[in-house]
């Protein structure tokens, strides 16, 4: 996983990538086959005026979930960043747990149907329904049927 880490004015100090990039890891780590890349944009609304005007942009890109954002204004910049980490962590997670559920939901059809026609599974091994149809019962032999 990539972490870029910029600032819309000036540069970024050696403290604030480094805080960045832990917060991001430790958020996202462990979606780390399904993040590719994270960048990060650090800006300051109001200038030296102060108030809560520290923005972080945080945009991972994943294979097949897309791009997810996070944007988080604060009055401290670590604060900005940890909290938008938190929230690219849980967003990422989120679209994860979606996917899974549809593969699951996929499968589970199958699942359904040989369910339906009155047979076990066994073990994990899923049975379609041709499969199904074609299996003999205890009492018949093979040959009865060739």
């Amino acid at each position: 996983m990539q972490i870029e880490v910029r600032s819309r004015r000036g540069t970024v100090t050696p403290s604030i990538r480094q805080w960045a990039e832990r917060r991001i890891r430790f958020a996202v780590g462990q979606f780390g086959a399904q993040v590719r890349k994270v960048r990060g944009v650090l800006s300051d609304e109001n200038g030296p005026k102060g108030g809560v005007d520290k923005r972080c942009q945080l945009e991972a890109r994943c294979g097949d979930l897309g791009v997810i954002l996070a944007e988080v204004r604060d009055t401290d910049v670590y604060a900005a960043i940890s909290r938008a980490a938190e929230r690219l962590g849980r967003r990422v997670r989120t679209a994860v747990e979606r996917k899974r559920a549809a593969w699951r939901m996929q499968g589970q059809t199958r699942t359904v149907t040989a369910k339906a026609s009155g047979r076990r599974r066994v073990g994990a091994k899923r049975l379609s329904v041709r499969s199904i149809t074609r299996r003999k019962t205890r009492g018949e032999s093979r040959k009865a049927d060739e």
